[in-house]
């Protein structure tokens, strides 16, 4: 009853939304996107998910409880926190995911009108 009235905000999930952006993504191959874009979306998804995993020990997380200092630690995990030579080497690409996922976080909240704790 709260939901309906208003008084409670929907709890929408940070991976979830970010896998129905990929099948979605999926589906425009060809008419939109390219298949390399998709691979770069997918990599990430799984960073993001070991990411939560280790620094949170979640399975997802809401978006409620994203802010500017996740994205930050997101990024250093990135940068540091894989067991991988090219860590500390971020592409482009890389860093523009990470801009539009900033991006993506923030439309979503105002979407569903999701305050930050």
């Amino acid at each position: 009853m709260d939901y309906i009235l208003g008084r409670l905000t929907p709890r929408v999930k940070v991976l979830e939304e970010f896998e129905s952006h990929n099948r979605e993504m999926a589906a425009l191959i060809g008419t939109g996107y390219a298949e390399g874009t998709l691979d770069r979306f997918t990599i990430t998804i799984n960073h993001l998910r070991e990411f939560i995993k280790i620094k949170f020990n979640r399975v997802d997380m809401e978006f409620a409880d994203l802010d500017l200092a996740f994205i930050k630690d997101f990024e250093f995990y990135l940068r540091t926190g894989r067991n991988n030579k090219k860590a500390n080497k971020m592409s482009k690409a890389d860093i523009a995911i990470l801009g539009k996922l900033e991006k993506e976080i923030q439309l979503i909240k105002e979407k569903y009108n999701i305050r930050t704790a």
